[in-house]
């Protein structure tokens, strides 16, 4: 319901990720069984947090989901909280140790 949307955003961002919806298929499709969901939650509860102050804040998934390259997994050790001018600036195009072609 919608009240309860508003109750619980952290829950209801990271569950609306994890559902496969179209937007979202990619982070649905990437989420194991073995994913700690409460922990995706309260990573985006933060976010929620921030957002509430003031700040840009953005749940970047340090591996890509999806690029050129790799697909990355929807799981709670690939999320980071960056903000909007990071995220701006990594893209998909990076990650750590990621490959250099040479």
């Amino acid at each position: 319901s919608d009240r309860w949307r508003r109750a619980n955003l952290g829950k209801a961002a990271a569950t609306a990720r994890i559902s496969g919806s179209f937007r979202y298929g990619a982070k649905g499709r990437g989420t194991p069984k073995w994913a700690d969901r409460g922990a995706m939650h309260c990573l985006y509860q933060l976010r929620n947090i921030y957002r509430d102050i003031g700040v840009d804040a953005h749940v970047d998934h340090i591996v890509p989901l999806r690029s050129e390259i790799v697909c990355g997994l929807h799981v709670e050790h690939y999320l980071q909280l960056i903000t909007g001018i990071e995220i701006s600036i990594k893209g998909n195009r990076t990650w750590p140790d990621m490959p250099t072609g040479e």
